[in-house]
């Protein structure tokens, strides 16, 4: 079983500096940690931009290392993300879309993907990733 924690952040938001992060874990080990500051300034740059480039680089490490076949379990404390790539919320609009739309395609080369919802205080590996890169 894999477990995915994914964070990101826009300092300022919006318009500011992406900043993005996640821990992935194998049968409970850590096999990756991802800390970026994203290379793109713009003013659609939001926190929800930054949170969907964390779950993005995920998703791309796990294909690297040709892990869509595994059970995954996805989390994250953007509950936009979540419900959205959960498929109870619709991608409605907004400065994220391409990067909704994006996350989306990649996991249509996994098999068996659960996403779920934590509050801030269950993601601070993720989080400090997010936030070491300056």
């Amino acid at each position: 079983m894999i477990k995915v924690f994914f964070d990101g952040s826009c300092e300022p938001n919006p318009r500011g500096i992406v900043r993005y992060g996640a821990v992935i874990y194998k049968h409970d080990e850590i096999i990756k940690e991802i800390a970026v500051k994203a290379n793109f300034k713009t003013e659609d740059n939001t926190n929800n931009v930054a949170e969907y480039c964390g779950l993005i680089a995920s998703l791309k490490y796990l294909m690297s290392e040709n892990l869509q076949q595994e059970e995954i379990y996805i989390f994250g404390d953007s509950k936009l993300v979540i419900t959205q790539m959960s498929g109870t919320a619709n991608i409605n609009g907004g400065k994220y879309v391409q990067f909704a739309d994006m996350a989306f395609m990649l996991l249509q080369n996994f098999s068996n993907t659960i996403f779920e919802w934590i509050p801030k205080e269950r993601n601070t590996h993720a989080d400090a990733l997010s936030r070491q890169v300056r």
